[in-house]
């Protein structure tokens, strides 16, 4: 039997290894005695189970679902013969009058159907087929759609305008597909009618238009990098991992020396590919910035201005203090005398010659710069002079020398400016701040900017629609795709403010202070690289202006703040101490957040760490290669033996006495830790 009856033998695939003792599946029907697809129905499977495990191994619920599907199959087939043929099927034992004749009544003999001319049980053109059901749903949300004329509603051939071209075919209508092949296909057309009617992109195909875009936050989206992180899934070695152990070369040349099996990629760039990002997301992290920190207009100029306070290196020490101009910037930017190195020469100023720039046109101007306190009392000295630490912070002066006149308009000019300490032999620099300067009363947004917040926010900077659009927590969010709990995480307020260890008291810089403590900000823990070097230039209605002038010290709350503004009838919540360099850090920030998924108070200690350990090296606090590299070896670190971002923040840098919300910092608990084990007698 078990070579006979193929049916039962089609029920489940043959074990090619049979362990000891143990039947195949028709062997095992013979034992059991079934002969049948409807012996088997005829238990329940959990019975069939039971009585098959007693012989063989082989899947007994795969078995029995087979059989159910062909029970229900031949008893269908033998239904419609009954029906259809002129054959009347022996059930019973026939008889009373019935008996008398050899042929009864069926419907085929009583009304002699012809049954070629109806459609078959399951064919496509059946009234109870998938394809009538399909047509029938169709045409009802078109009589839907005509009952409303609102604009705005969405038609079935916007959402789906490939359904009335759908081939109807057997394979079509009864091939089943997985729905996210179905969504992939429908976003796909749509994405493909937009790059068709965008005339730079006609030509890229889907994946390099959604590698090169950058918004909305889920973009830039590199398939083939996606498809190398999901095999490598799992317990499976990371890109960089590989890079590590693997070799270009093959031994096939014939020279005394064999490359074959050394590492052929620098260490540097595994670390790179370790973290886990696209070379496109790579890319976008660590581009170089667009916006300068300080944007000084001719009234800035003319009246005067003075720079906050920044020593990002070492912001918690009150020390001895300059700043330096550093030859060979862009614009002609030359002093005099020479600002390069501290010094302890006498003078009152520093005269700065620079070239103001629009297009091909060129205009010379000169600023001078001096170091002075705050309330200009003193009579000034030289930018680069070397202050002692005092009680009042020594701050850089801005004051226009000369100027072309009033009608030249358009003109910008730029320099970074280096704060520095230590003494006239060992200086040691500590932040770099860049500044812009134009001839007109209020800056205007170059086109590269412009540019910058339409790739990366989204955002047609107009005169209608201004940057500080942005600013409004409403605005903000649908650009980003955060929600309120999420954006307070993101600059540390609320309720994710920094508090203070208890095991390290806050020590003010400045000495004899009388007064409550203040402190710590974002800017110390929690937001350190979204807030950046420095005060943030408020953004007015139209253009960014110079921060202000109070709070000038390095313990001075200049952080990115939330505050809820008055708005008509209603109140709505704002962005507060913005600045074009801070949204840029912002979107940044957002993305590594959202492609680590690493907490922003993590991340943010993690990355700022790895920024301070580089030293003068990295004075504008902005990402970098080796933020990458570090990324990634946490990343490695984490995998492997769990490590958390803090811990290896310490190894890089230093370890943190804040922590924010009602979390506990590592100093904390390294503290609690050694009291526990610690003995007294």
């Amino acid at each position: 039997m078990a070579d006979n009856n193929r049916l039962l033998n089609a029920l489940v695939k043959p074990d090619e290894s049979l362990k000891k003792d143990r039947s195949d599946f028709p062997t095992a029907m013979q034992h059991m005695g079934f002969t049948s697809v409807f012996d088997i129905v005829r238990l329940s499977k959990a019975a069939f189970a039971r009585q098959l495990a007693r012989y063989s191994d082989a899947n007994a619920d795969g078995a029995y679902d087979n059989a159910m599907k062909y029970a229900a199959l031949i008893a269908r087939l033998y239904r419609e013969y009954q029906t259809s043929s002129g054959a009347m099927q022996q059930l019973a034992q026939r008889n009373g009058v019935s008996s008398l004749v050899s042929l009864g009544a069926t419907y085929q003999r009583m009304f002699n159907e012809n049954w070629d001319e109806f459609t078959k049980v399951g064919a496509i053109a059946a009234n109870d087929s998938p394809v009538a059901y399909l047509t029938e749903l169709r045409r009802f949300s078109l009589q839907l759609e005509a009952t409303s004329e609102d604009p705005k509603r969405l038609l079935m051939d916007t959402r789906r305008p490939d359904l009335k071209d759908l081939l109807i075919t057997q394979e079509s209508t009864f091939t089943p597909r997985p729905m996210l092949e179905i969504v992939m296909q429908v976003l796909e057309s749509h994405l493909r009618t937009y790059l068709d009617g965008n005339l730079p992109d006609r030509s890229k195909s889907t994946h390099q238009a959604l590698a090169e875009r950058s918004y909305p936050f889920e973009l830039p989206y590199n398939f083939y990098h996606h498809q190398c992180q999901l095999g490598l899934a799992d317990k499976k070695p990371y890109l960089g991992e590989l890079n590590y152990r693997a070799s270009l070369l093959l031994p096939i040349k014939q020279v005394a020396i064999n490359d074959y099996g050394k590492l052929q990629h620098p260490v540097l760039q595994a670390q790179r590919m370790l973290c886990g990002l696209s070379p496109q997301q790579q890319q976008l992290l660590i581009a170089p910035p667009v916006f300068s920190h300080f944007y000084l207009t001719r009234s800035n100029l003319l009246d005067g201005w003075q720079s906050p306070l920044t020593a990002y290196l070492r912001p918690h020490t009150t020390r001895s203090r300059c700043y330096l101009l550093l030859s060979g910037q862009p614009d002609d930017v030359t002093a005099t005398p020479p600002a390069d190195a501290p010094t302890d020469q006498g003078g009152a100023k520093t005269v700065v010659s620079l070239t103001f720039r629009k297009d091909d046109k060129t205009l010379p101007a000169s600023i001078d710069l001096s170091s002075n306190v705050p309330d200009l009392t003193g009579t000034g000295w030289l930018v680069n002079r070397l202050h002692a630490a005092i009680d009042k912070p020594i701050i850089v002066h801005f004051q226009a020398a000369s100027l072309p006149p009033p009608t030249e308009q358009g003109y910008t000019a730029r320099f970074d400016l280096i704060t520095a300490t230590g003494t006239v032999d060992q200086p040691v620099r500590l932040a770099r701040q860049r500044f812009a300067f134009t001839l007109d009363d209020q800056y205007s947004l170059t086109t590269t900017e412009k540019n910058f917040f339409k790739s990366n926010y989204g955002v047609e900077v107009t005169s209608d629609s201004p940057v500080q659009q942005l600013t409004l927590l409403t605005d903000f969010m649908q650009h980003t795709g955060l929600n309120a709990e999420q954006v307070e995480q993101l600059v540390a307020r609320r309720s994710f403010a920094v508090r203070l260890s208890p095991h390290c008291p806050y020590l003010q810089p400045a000495p004899n202070r009388i007064g409550p403590q203040t402190g710590p900000f974002p800017n110390h823990y929690g937001a350190c690289y979204v807030n950046g070097i420095g005060p943030g230039a408020e953004l007015s209605d139209n253009a960014p202006e110079p921060g202000p002038e109070t709070g000038l010290s390095d313990e001075s709350d200049h952080a990115i703040g939330l505050e809820r503004i008055a708005s008509g009838d209603n109140k709505q919540w704002r962005l507060t101490k913005t600045s074009l360099d801070r949204l840029d850090r912002l979107q940044r920030m957002i993305r590594l957040q959202r492609w680590s998924g690493i907490p922003f108070a993590r991340l943010d200690t993690l990355i700022c760490s790895a920024i301070r350990a580089e030293g003068e090296t990295n004075l504008g606090m902005e990402l970098n290669e080796n933020t990458l590299r570090a990324l990634g070896v946490y990343r490695y670190l984490n995998r492997r033996y769990s490590i958390e971002p803090e811990e290896f923040a310490a190894l890089m840098h230093d370890l943190s006495p804040m922590p924010v919300a009602r979390t506990r910092c590592r100093c904390s608990i390294k503290c609690s830790t050694a009291c526990n084990f610690s003995t007294h007698r």
